[in-house]
């Protein structure tokens, strides 16, 4: 190398390079500037309406399904099979069903849909500590 040679280039400054930390110091530090906190911004009822619309489209919809009553079986994981009526029955029902110590008990259920809405579906539970209810919950049943 020889003693000729240009030093290297020095670092562009700018707003991402002229400060680090937590904070960005000089004029150029705010980007779209000031923010002026409004207590109702035109633009939530703008999304307000479409929650709306999606929300009335789709409660339209489930009641539709509801009011087909299709029969539908549920299959424990022990084999047995409850009978429930689609989009009416819930896993808490079918709980019921089994016994008020398993509705009591289970917290969430996890339900496996199989093909068509009238066809079979499996439903399992867990208690509030995230432990699956297997053979040894309430009554060796799961809901």
């Amino acid at each position: 190398m020889s003693s000729d040679a240009a030093p290297a280039p020095a670092r562009v400054q700018t707003r991402l390079t002229q400060a680090s930390g937590p904070s960005i110091t000089g004029d150029q530090h705010k980007i779209g500037g000031a923010f002026q906190l409004t207590p109702n911004p035109p633009f939530v009822a703008a999304r307000v309406a479409v929650y709306d619309r999606v929300m009335a489209a789709q409660q339209a919809q489930i009641a539709a399904l509801a009011a087909q009553q299709t029969p539908i079986k549920v299959t424990l994981p022990d084999g047995a099979v409850k009978e429930g009526v689609a989009w009416q029955t819930t896993p808490l029902d079918v709980a019921l069903q089994i016994s008020q110590g398993l509705a009591d008990q289970v917290v969430v259920a996890r339900v496996t849909y199989r093909g068509q809405p009238e066809d079979p579906f499996s439903v399992e539970a867990a208690d509030v500590d995230g432990n699956e209810a297997g053979a040894e919950a309430a009554a060796g049943d799961a809901c």
